[in-house]
């Protein structure tokens, strides 16, 4: 089950609406998976949701940004690198980098919570 905490934002971001969403989806939940996805708001390039959801293992959350790509090539891309960089080499807390990647005219980025 997928629940949006805001409906406004449904249709663009969830399932067969969008590819990159249920590719996303697909690739890092497990099947029978009780989902919950809310709007964060406080950026102003990125589309940014936090993912909750139950599996056998118990709960977890991510925090999972959506932009088109061709304003910004490469944009998560670089940002995944920085961030697995400075988790290597620094004290600060880093959210481990889950996936990132690019589909049709979107990109994306999903980060531990």
């Amino acid at each position: 089950m997928v629940y949006c905490e805001n409906k406004k934002y449904k249709e663009r971001f969830f399932m067969s609406q969008n590819p990159i969403f249920e590719k996303i989806l697909k690739k890092n939940f497990p099947m029978g998976t009780s989902l919950n996805v809310q709007r964060v708001t406080g950026g102003d390039v990125n589309s940014a949701f936090r993912l909750r959801f139950l599996s056998e293992g118990g709960q977890r959350q991510l925090f999972i940004k959506l932009n088109a790509s061709s304003p910004y090539p490469g944009l998560f891309e670089k940002e995944a690198r920085g961030l697995s960089f400075l988790k290597e080499h620094s004290s600060f807390v880093i959210p481990d980098v889950v996936d990132y990647g690019v589909m049709d005219s979107d990109q994306y980025l999903v980060l531990e919570w």
